[in-house]
C-alpha cells in the first residue's frame, strides 16, 4: 500500500489540564512552531489527539481537505486524509484497499462499507460498531475477518505529522480494543508503527496484540481491553515529517474446522501525546530554575 509524500495528518490539540499546562511551559522554554506543510498540523510538543470515531456510520473511506482531525467526514465516512484502508493483502499478487487521498472506487465494494452495527454480523468487511462499555457515541472503527479472504490481513493505518519545530522520538499511545466472541475462529490485532508507509519499514508492539478466544462464547457480548504503551522511533521525526500507526487485524487459527468467519474487533478511543524529547525537559527545568532564582532576588531585594 503506498501513499503520497503529503496531504492532510491528523491534528494534536490539547484537551486535558495537564496537556495545556505542558502545553504552556513548553512554549516558555522556547518551542518553536514550524510552517504547516498540509491543512492539519501537529503544532506543539505535549499536545494530545482523541479519536472517538464519533459520527462514523460504516459508509466507507473517502477523501476530503476538510480538517476532521483523524474523526469521520459529514457523510459518516473516514477521511483518507487521516486514515488508509487494506481489506486483502496476498504478498507478491495483489492487495485491496484504499489509499491515503484517495476516494473509494464507486460504486463502493461491500467489504469497505458494511454499515452500522451492534453485534453479530452475517458478512465480513469494516463496520461501524456500537459496542457500549466506554464506547458512548456508538461508533466504533471495526471489521469482522474472512479466513484467507477479506481483512486477512488487513489493516487500518493512521497518518500524522510533526510541526512542532524540532525533532520528536517518542509517542504515548492509548486506545481500547472491543472483540465480540461469536465464533469458533480467533481473530488477531496487532498495532505497528513507522515513519515510512512502506510494510519493511513498520515495528511491531507485540506487548499490544490482542487475539480472541478460539471457541466461541455461550452468549455473545461485547469485551473491552484498553491498551497503552510508548513508542519511540530509533531515528527522530524530523519538523515537517509525517510517521504511522498501523492496527493490522487478520483470522489467528489454521483449522479447517474452524468458522471461516472470524471473530469482531473494533477500535476506539484512541489517544496519542507527543513526549518531550529529554533535552526539551532539561531547557525546561533550567528555565524554571532561572525564574525562581529571580523571584527569590527580587522578594529579598
Amino acid at each position: 500500500m503506498n501513499a503520497t509524500d503529503h496531504g492532510c495528518p491528523i491534528l494534536f490539540s490539547a484537551d486535558s489540564i495537564t496537556m495545556k499546562r505542558l502545553f504552556t511551559a513548553v512554549l516558555a522554554a522556547g518551542c518553536l512552531f514550524g510552517t504547516a506543510s498540509a491543512d492539519v498540523t501537529f503544532n506543539a510538543v505535549g499536545e494530545q489527539v482523541t479519536i472517538d470515531f464519533q459520527g462514523f456510520t460504516g459508509a466507507g473511506f473517502g477523501q476530503s481537505a476538510t480538517d476532521t482531525q483523524g474523526q469521520p467526514l459529514g457523510d459518516g465516512t473516514m477521511n483518507t486524509s487521516d486514515w488508509s484502508v487494506l481489506t486483502f493483502l496476498d504478498p507478491g499478487l495483489s492487495e485491496f484497499g484504499v489509499n491515503f487521498d484517495e476516494d473509494m472506487i464507486s460504486p463502493a465494494p461491500n467489504e469497505f462499507a458494511q454499515g452500522s452495527s451492534s453485534g453479530s454480523t452475517a458478512q465480513s468487511g469494516v463496520y461501524s460498531f456500537a459496542t457500549g462499555k466506554s464506547n458512548t457515541n456508538d461508533a466504533a472503527l471495526g471489521f469482522r475477518p474472512e479466513d484467507d479472504s477479506v481483512f486477512d490481513e488487513g489493516d487500518f493505518t493512521l497518518r500524522l505529522a510533526n510541526n512542532t519545530g524540532s525533532s520528536l522520538s517518542s509517542f504515548a499511545v492509548t486506545f481500547s480494543v472491543f472483540d465480540f466472541n461469536d465464533k469458533n475462529m480467533s481473530t488477531q490485532l496487532d498495532f505497528s508503527f513507522a515513519n515510512l508507509d512502506d510494510d519493511p519499514a513498520f515495528t511491531a508492539n507485540t506487548a499490544l496484540t490482542h487475539i480472541t478466544d478460539s471457541d466461541a462464547a455461550t452468549v455473545p457480548d461485547w469485551d473491552e481491553t484498553v491498551l497503552s504503551t510508548v513508542i519511540n522511533f530509533g531515528t527522530p521525526i524530523a519538523d515537517g515529517e509525517q510517521f504511522f500507526l498501523r492496527w493490522q487485524g487478520q483470522t489467528a487459527v489454521d483449522d479447517a474446522n474452524a468458522d471461516p468467519l472470524g471473530d469482531i474487533v473494533a477500535i476506539d478511543n484512541i489517544s496519542i501525546t507527543a513526549v518531550p524529547e529529554p533535552s526539551s525537559l532539561l531547557a525546561l527545568g533550567a528555565v524554571s530554575a532561572l525564574a525562581a532564582r529571580r523571584y527569590r532576588r527580587r522578594k529579598n531585594g
